[in-house]
């Protein structure tokens, strides 16, 4: 058997060391911690591990400082060394962090599988030799205080690009927090599991087959809601019955509760159970409860874990929340849509972080899950997308808050689209028609931004028309330009929403924060074009993006 490989992973945040352990460990990889750089060295050098994973943004010695004297020591300068980070994200702050001799550049939250064969793949170039040792590029400390100095001035620009944000975005990340958990509650309703309808005064039951079956008693053991309280156990009723009262006293929206039963055999199984009333006669005093029950014994420590998580990032959105509110009111007052995203950085960086760690999470939780639960997958499936929509969220507010940075270049149509729909794929229910592309031929942008523009309007699209639709993608060109149309018939928009569909935080959607469109326009015109939309209440929308034919005119 192999002997397991040191890795010493450093990082001032107690949750992310934690979860990089657990990772690690869970893959056969040995783990040594540490909170600072200084602290790092130390191990280090009492006892050389054979990989280092580093956080940039640390108190005291950062992970530059450390990458630095790590790769001038002569006992350590051979080992590789990994920058993991949430903060430090521009493409000049990796080529400092290679320069440095570091030998991968790790964006967080990265896929836990991804950040796994990239730890894989740098421990079997070492083994095999493959990694040079750094001849430090900064030689001289003069030069490297001076691209140190840039890193930290880029970092101080871009938070306050993106602090720019994060007033307007109050109410949306409140909204968005209310959501997720929404979600998680209507993703374990939905799994209908077993149902059940309860009259009252009368307590008289009707239970699904089902959810006799799964307490192993027969169905004619249960006329009564007393027949199956009193098998509750013990330590559990007066909670289960505390939320029942408080559902039928107007204090508690549903009836939500978890609880033990005994079964047939004398054992204890864990149920969640979820009601509401769906209909009350005043008069009569008669109530109609329904709701569904779910056994949860498998899955109840798992659960139990990603509850924590989930209570921990909603915890900090609301802790931001209070902290923004002031700001927020005095951004409304004054009128200032440049300040628009003045904290954006500050909450991004924020929430970016517990985000990894429930990516992180979610993908242990997954892997220890038994092949054939596969209710629990689809929740957890659920959680994950939400997951990836708040990083969405994240990447539209940086996006508006930064000027584009262009990389202008000739780009095939045909490619450009083709790319697009593989990023954003319709869903079963909606057609694509594709004409023209290939006659088009190229066009001179930088094809990530135009590419993500396309995505969002498409995404718009789709979404226009969740019972299905056609989604028509034509292209033409003149001599300069081309003309890229993305055209649905779904419901449409009016006119007084057209006027304002580009403005900042403008959104006719339940989902969203309305940052989609604005962030399209601002890509299409820095490089070079124009976007309009034409729209037919009840018979559809079209979106064109006019842009330059790949000429570059220098």
């Amino acid at each position: 058997m192999a002997e397991k490989k040191n890795i010493l992973i450093v990082d001032d945040n107690e949750q992310n060391l934690y979860l990089l352990q657990v990772l690690l460990e869970g893959n056969g990889y040995r783990s040594l911690r540490a909170k600072s750089g200084n602290e790092a060295l130390e191990i280090a050098i009492a006892n050389p591990p054979d990989m280092v994973i580093s956080d940039i943004l640390m108190p005291g010695m950062d992970g530059f400082a450390l990458c630095r004297q790590w790769k001038s020591n002569e006992k350590l300068k051979s080992i590789p060394f990994i920058f993991y980070t949430a903060t430090y994200t521009d493409l000049k702050d990796e080529e400092f962090s290679l320069s440095l001799g570091a030998a991968r550049f790790i964006r967080k939250p990265a896929e836990p599988s991804q950040f796994i064969e990239i730890i894989r793949d740098v421990l079997e170039e070492y083994q095999r030799g493959v990694l040079v040792e750094t001849t430090d590029n900064l030689n001289g400390e003069e030069v490297f205080l001076k691209k140190y100095n840039e890193a930290l001035i880029r970092k101080m620009e871009d938070k306050l690009l993106e602090l720019e944000k994060t007033n307007r975005k109050l109410s949306e990340t409140i909204q968005t927090s209310k959501e997720l958990t929404y979600r998680i509650e209507a993703g374990l309703r939905a799994g209908n599991l077993a149902w059940w309808e309860m009259q009252l005064p009368s307590g008289k039951v009707t239970f699904d087959k089902r959810k006799v079956d799964l307490i192993e008693f027969p169905p004619e053991m249960f006329r009564t809601y007393e027949d199956f309280t009193r098998l509750l156990h013990p330590d559990d009723y007066p909670k289960a019955m505390q939320a029942m009262r408080d559902h039928l006293e107007g204090k508690a929206e549903t009836y939500e509760v978890e609880y033990r039963i005994k079964t047939s055999s004398g054992s204890f199984k864990w149920f969640r159970d979820v009601g509401a009333i769906t209909e009350k006669d005043e008069k009569s005093g008669t109530v109609r409860v329904i709701g569904i029950v779910e056994d949860i014994t498998k899955r109840k420590e798992a659960e139990l874990e990603l509850e924590k998580y989930s209570n921990h990032l909603e915890e900090l959105v609301a802790e931001r929340s209070r902290e923004l509110e002031k700001a927020h009111k005095e951004l409304l007052a004054r009128e200032k849509l440049a300040t628009l995203g003045q904290l954006a950085g500050s909450v991004g960086h924020e929430l970016r972080n517990p985000l990894g760690v429930i990516s992180n999470a979610i993908y242990i939780l997954k892997s220890s899950v038994s092949g054939e639960n596969e209710k629990t997958k689809e929740y957890i499936d659920l959680i994950s997308s939400q997951v990836k929509r708040s990083n969405k969220i994240i990447t539209d507010l940086l996006n508006f808050a930064k000027e584009p940075m262009l990389d202008r270049s000739k780009t095939d149509v045909s490619e450009l689209i083709k790319a697009s729909l593989e990023q954003c794929p319709p869903p079963e229910n909606i057609e694509v028609e594709i004409a023209g592309i290939k006659e088009t031929g190229q066009v001179y942008v930088d094809q990530n931004q135009i590419m993500q523009a396309v995505i969002n309007i498409l995404g718009n699209a789709y979404q226009a028309m969740p019972q299905g639709g056609k989604v028509r993608i034509n292209c033409t060109h003149s001599k300069k330009e081309a003309h890229i149309s993305i055209a649905d018939n779904g419901p449409g928009i009016s006119a007084s929403d057209k006027r304002k569909l580009f403005t900042p935080l403008f959104t006719t959607k339940a989902r969203g924060i309305g940052l989609g469109l604005a962030v399209t326009k601002k890509f299409i015109e820095a490089n070079g074009g124009k976007i309009k939309v034409a729209s037919i209440p009840g018979k559809g929308s079209t979106f064109t993006m006019i842009l330059p034919l790949g000429v570059n005119d220098g």
